[in-house]
């Protein structure tokens, strides 16, 4: 349906702007519906009244466009489609109380110019009825669709045609004087309405014009002689480009004030923002009584807000929430006009209609009651393109809405249920638990009571009124029900006898309207609570019993007095909501004011630990065990359930605690409630009086043992609270900075096997002549131990072993291999992994013929020449002293020992990188490279090797022996000298020189008298050839 409206006598006006009085003519219609036990409806011939026009003229004028109604008096019926020589004009036809045609009402009239004139100006778009026989219509094709709107006030006999009758208009036409109020193209009178706002002595009319502006505007206007004229600051704009602000008008006065506000329908109008996940589709302004209507009022803009995911699940973007607006009358019977709006296209074009309610304070932007195409009949589209109200068709006491669903082409009247409304009292006896008085219960019988205990009667009194009075003028029954705690899982409280424990029902039966009726209930306190400050919440819920559905379609009209809604009023207002809290204190000592206002303060400190500056120092291998000294104090009154909590990191351990004072007492019971929180439970109340001073001191012990070792700083968070009125926040929370260090040494040692000179056997090969590894020479393995002599553990740290391979170029020959790398290793990967480079490792890419032998069952460990396989290193295992450099030496032949290494830079080195992980103190790991010697000469080749730590580990150590050598000696093979055989002339040359020589000799041993020789005295020769020996021979000198 495209237009309706409510009517007396229990009528429903329903346009029907194509209806077919046969399938070649189609003027359109008006219905009226009957609301009664039998529903019906019957066309009103309009154009039988007015039989002047042809047949082409009203064919398709679209009678029923537009229905309104003052409700009790006149009605009116627009054809806004009319034409006559093809010029739109549009007309109206007026209709008794009774609904009969009254007569053809026409605003506009062919003045000839077309579209730039009145000519095309579809009167009868938008219409307005008010109580006193005031019509207002818009025309929002005038000049060019600028658009226009007119009243008229019609007296004296209703079939008097010459009764006084005159129009009021706005101005249309662009003239100097009196400048129409919006632009061309700006569809005035798109919509009208009329009221009596604020800021105005009379009754005014105001407009809207959905295109002017590009936003929208609302013009109000107001009565002067013959026309509507207006203030330029009476022109109402929207607030966004192309929203449709302006496509539907209501005047309403929310607050009974006796000012109109003012609702202003804008569809078009979208909300995405980001930021607040806020998503709607379709707004409405709401200009308030309670300031005069300008443009200068501040519009409260409701919109329907939901989240993007929502939005994009029900097409919210699309609703057009503020396509259609209409008064609803007071709904809920509570003084206060309210609000129906429609979304045509919400849920997928389905449909909704959302009800607001009025009140002292203007309209309650959020709606009361959204009602859903869905819920009526899922068949519906567009549920809400159309709406009426404020009427009570069923005579039940209450004004109902129609709605229109054009899309469906069904009209659907929501009738208001009565409201029942209930008005609670209820009491406490005594009004709070006192558990400094001895237990007992006064609504026991001591005859029959084992346990004394605390103990309160609850006193629940209901009493009703509602209206219609003669349909509520039975006994009626209402659900009761009381859940103690409901969202607590250890009950402080249970209602005696109950079946269950937290919960009791019941049905309370109430004979009269305001005879109130009570029912009582005993509630025990059970034993040993622990939260005795915070009151004890009992939620009491109230509802009307179950009814049976009621029917909506094609049936008989029931009785909706039947079907009432729970309205609870409370000693401020009344709400639909039928759950309300209730709660029973305790005695506390407190003060006058009965609220425990606690000061607490918390006072903390890490023993053994010192600062440095702000921060506690933390250092790993001595300080792994240390304590948490708290002291907690309370200057204030009782503090009820204490309780302390110690953040710390998620692997530190908690490892006990110890009382300090009071002295004797047993410490607070502290507990892990997660992997950083511990929890302490101290006394309940903390402090017994006011001004207690209250005070206890305890240590946690923690255990820093599992810590990273890459976690450098970390705090230790304390927090002392209660559930009292804490005075002093600021001293309730301590968190310490700590500073973890490690305090260790790190330390290199190398060695080379074979630790004695290499001898190189055989002579040098080429490169294009080595076929396999043990081709190449001698096997070498330098050895790295990285050892943690320190008291701390280390969490990672890099070795960088430099590696001769090959001869430096300038001084000696380029290229020259060294020690031809094959492999590195770590002995222990668990302990430290090296990272492979292809391009250092067997470059030649010779087959490898080494025997492996596997150490730990993950990475192997070559066997060097004359070495024997070491053993694992252990975590206390002797550590190796790094290998010393020999003096210099000189080879047989007297050549000079040559040095190769990589810490002079006096050969080609490349760099190895090892990557060590955690070592505990006293524990290393072994990196092994193994090579090949292929330089013969009488060498000392030594490898380098550096072990570093990342300074944001904040390891202090020794960084003098951070670097170690290993040397290789190599020395080659001797071979003895071959004998050659002499010449025999060298030979004859020599035997003459020799000869030669000793003559020389003769001959000067003759001259010098070597051979004259003097004889004894008194010798005498003998023939026999004896000699004696004279006496004195042996004196001879």
């Amino acid at each position: 349906m495209h237009a309706f409206a409510m009517h007396m006598m229990r009528s429903l006006l329903v346009g029907a702007p194509k209806y077919s009085q046969d399938p070649t003519y189609s003027p359109g219609g008006v219905y009226q519906c009957n609301v009664s036990n039998d529903p019906s409806c019957q066309i009103i011939d309009i154009e039988t009244a007015f039989n002047e026009h042809s047949v082409e003229m009203t064919n398709g004028q679209w009678m029923g466009g537009t229905v309104r109604s003052s409700g009790e008096g006149i009605a009116l019926a627009c054809a806004f489609r009319y034409m006559e020589n093809y010029n739109p004009l549009g007309r109206c036809a007026s209709l008794l109380n009774n609904l009969n045609p009254d007569r053809e009402i026409r605003q506009c009239e062919a003045d000839g110019r077309d579209n730039e004139g009145t000519s095309y100006c579809q009167a009868g778009a938008s219409a307005l009825v008010t109580r006193d026989e005031e019509i207002v219509l818009g025309a929002p094709g005038s000049v060019d669709w600028t658009g226009q709107i007119s009243r008229i006030y019609i007296t004296g006999d209703i079939f008097n045609f010459g009764r006084d009758k005159s129009w009021s208009h706005t101005y249309a036409y662009q003239v100097e004087e009196n400048p129409p109020a919006v632009d061309k193209n700006s569809y005035m009178g798109f919509s009208v309405t009329s009221g009596r706002f604020r800021g105005f002595s009379e009754r005014v009319y105001v407009g809207g014009a959905p295109r002017s502006n590009s936003t929208g505007q609302v013009v109000v206007f107001r009565k002067d002689k013959s026309n509507l004229v207006y203030f330029k600051q009476s022109i109402l704009s929207g607030t966004m480009a192309f929203s449709a602000f302006g496509t539907d008008l209501v005047a309403v006065d929310f607050d009974s004030d006796g000012f109109d506000d003012l609702v202003v329908g804008c569809p078009l109008y979208t909300k995405t923002d980001v930021n607040t996940n806020m998503f709607a589709g379709g707004a409405v302004y709401v200009y308030s009584s309670k300031s005069p209507l300008t443009s200068a009022t501040v519009p409260l803009i409701i919109t329907l807000d939901m989240a993007e995911s929502e939005c994009e699940k029900m097409r919210c973007l699309e609703a057009r929430f503020g396509q259609s607006l209409s008064k609803a009358g007071d709904l809920n019977l509570d003084g206060y006009q309210d609000l129906a709006v429609g979304a045509p296209y919400d849920n997928f074009g389905r449909g909704a209609v959302y009800l607001f309610h009025g009140s002292a304070k203007g309209i309650n932007p959020k709606y009361v009651q959204k009602i859903t195409a869905t819920e009526v009949d899922p068949s519906l589209r567009t549920f809400g393109y159309s709406l009426s109200g404020g009427l009570d068709l069923d005579d039940n006491g209450y004004p109902d809405v129609t709605v229109g669903a054009y899309g469906s082409n069904k009209a659907i009247m929501l009738r208001t249920r009565p409201i029942v409304h209930l008005f609670p009292n209820i009491t406490f006896f005594p009004k709070k638990f006192n558990l400094s008085k001895p237990a007992g219960c006064p609504f026991d019988d001591p005859a029959f009571t084992t346990k004394p205990r605390y103990c309160v009667e609850l006193k629940i009194c209901l009493k009703f009124s509602a209206k219609p009075v003669h349909s509520f003028s039975t006994a009626q029954k209402f659900d009761v029900k009381v859940v103690a705690e409901r969202d607590s899982v250890e009950k402080r409280i249970f209602f005696k006898g109950a079946p269950q424990p937290d919960m009791v029902s019941y049905i309370q039966e109430l004979r009269y309207q305001d005879l109130e009726g009570c029912k009582r209930h005993v509630i025990y306190l059970a034993d040993n609570i622990k939260d005795k400050l915070t009151p004890i919440q009992i939620d009491v819920s109230y509802n009307l019993p179950e009814s049976r559905t009621l029917r909506r379609r094609r049936q008989a009209v029931e009785d909706i007095n039947k079907y009432p809604i729970l309205l609870i009023v409370n000693q401020t207002d009344e709400t639909s909501v039928t759950s309300f809290s209730e709660k029973i204190d305790f005695v506390k000592k407190c003060g006058l004011d009965d609220i425990c206002q606690s000061n607490l303060e918390l006072q903390m400190a890490l023993k053994p630990l010192q600062k440095d500056v702000n921060e506690y120092v933390l250092s790993i291998g001595e300080n792994d065990l240390f304590k948490v000294q708290i002291k907690l104090t309370n200057i204030g009154e009782p503090a009820y359930e204490p309780s302390f909590y110690l953040v710390v990191p998620e692997t530190m351990q908690y490892a006990g605690s110890t009382p300090i004072y009071p002295p004797g007492l047993s410490p607070p019971a502290c507990i892990n409630i997660n992997k950083t929180t511990i929890f302490c439970e101290l006394t309940n109340p903390f402090g017994n009086s006011v001004k207690s001073n209250e005070r206890t001191e305890f240590n946690i012990e923690l255990d820093a043992t599992n810590l990273p070792l890459n976690l450098t700083t970390f705090t230790i968070r304390g927090l002392f609270n209660t559930t009292s009125k804490e005075q002093s926040l600021n001293n309730d929370e301590v968190t310490l900075p700590v500073k973890m260090v490690t305090r260790t040494n790190i330390r290199v040692f190398g060695e080379a096997v074979p630790a004695h000179d290499v001898v190189f056997k055989g002579p040098i090969r080429g490169a294009s002549a080595i076929s396999n590894e043990d081709a190449i020479g001698p096997a070498i393995n330098h050895t790295y131990t990285i050892y943690n002599e320190g008291v701390g553990a280390v969490g990672s740290a890099e070795l960088e072993i430099f590696w001769p391979v090959e001869v430096d170029p300038g001084e000696y020959e380029d290229g020259k291999h060294l020690l031809y790398l094959m492999q590195t290793e770590s002995l222990d990967r668990s302990k430290a992994q090296c990272i492979h480079e292809p391009d250092y490792y067997n470059v030649l890419g010779v087959k490898v013929k080494t025997a492996v032998v596997v150490n730990n069952g993950e990475g192997p460990e070559y066997v060097a020449a004359d070495s024997r396989r070491r053993r694992e290193v252990g975590n206390e295992e002797e550590i190796p002293t790094s290998t010393t450099p020999k003096p210099p030496r000189e080879s047989g032949s007297g050549r000079k020992v040559i040095k190769l290494g990589c810490a002079d830079k006096s050969a080609k080195c490349i760099r190895i990188r090892c990557r060590v992980f955690r070592l505990d103190k006293k524990q290393s790991v072994k990196i092994v490279v193994r090579a090949r010697l292929w330089e013969s000469t009488l060498l000392q080749i030594s490898s380098l090797a550096r072990v570093t730590v990342s300074p944001d580990l904040n390891i202090f150590q020794d960084t003098s022996d951070d670097e170690s050598t290993a040397t290789t000696y190599a020395v080659p093979e001797l071979k003895p000298t071959a004998k050659q055989e002499l010449q025999w002339w060298i030979i004859l040359v020599a035997a003459l020189g020799g000869i030669i020589l000793l003559i020389i000799v003769i001959v000067i041993l003759y001259k010098c008298g070597f051979f004259k020789r003097s004889k004894p005295e008194g010798y005498e020769p003998t023939y026999q050839g004896e000699i004696k020996k004279s006496k004195d021979y042996d004196n001879v000198g």
